[in-house]
């Protein structure tokens, strides 16, 4: 019985959270992702009850916003990067022609 209160408290939690950001954006559509050590994922993956799930995620939809939970490190082989600026120089003129002989 109490970790059935337990499993309800869990999702309770989530409810008060998605409804909260519903609230807050009522026209936009919101998804939640969450990245769970595995121990937290397994048990929100026994909670959830969902037939037909991934082995490192699945989805909920809880007062009608989506929430992902993703098993920890796996959307980071997907990541995207960020892009590389290279920085100008500020030597000028004679100087900047100067070090890039040097460099060179």
């Amino acid at each position: 019985m109490a970790k059935t209160q337990e499993n309800f408290g869990n999702l309770s939690k989530l409810a008060l959270i998605t409804d909260g950001l519903q609230n807050l954006f009522p026209d936009g559509k919101s998804v939640i992702i969450v990245e769970l050590n595995i121990f937290d994922f397994e048990k929100m993956k026994n909670i959830s009850g969902n037939i037909g799930m991934m082995e490192n995620q699945f989805k909920l939809d809880i007062s009608g916003l989506e929430v992902v939970f993703l098993q920890e490190n796996t959307y980071r082989e997907n990541k995207i990067e960020e892009p590389k600026i290279e920085k100008k120089s500020k030597a000028k003129g004679f100087f900047r022609k100067l070090f890039s002989k040097v460099s060179s």
